[in-house]
């Protein structure tokens, strides 16, 4: 599954130490990121990616291991960004 950002609105992200916020220009909203959301929506906005090498990507940046622990923590996390209409599938 392809996945990217759609392109017919803007995120931005500021960080403030260990926190990133999040605006969404469609919505208006303003959103907290999970630590593990970060990397995923900043690798998304360079390009589309297939999902398994998107969290390959995201466990490489945070250091983490591609288990089934993991796996299971990124998805929820994709799903509650494809939710809020962030990132799509292509």
């Amino acid at each position: 599954m392809l996945l990217h950002i759609p392109d017919d609105f803007k995120l931005i992200l500021k960080s403030f130490g260990n926190e990133t916020l999040l605006f969404h220009s469609a919505s208006g909203d303003t959103l907290l990121l999970s630590p593990s959301a970060v990397p995923l929506v900043t690798r998304l906005q360079q390009g589309p990616l297939e999902q398994q090498v998107l969290f390959e990507y995201v466990a490489q940046a945070l250091n983490y291991e591609v288990d089934e622990s993991f796996l299971g923590h990124i998805e929820g996390v994709l799903a509650g960004l494809m939710e809020r209409d962030i990132v799509a599938t292509q």
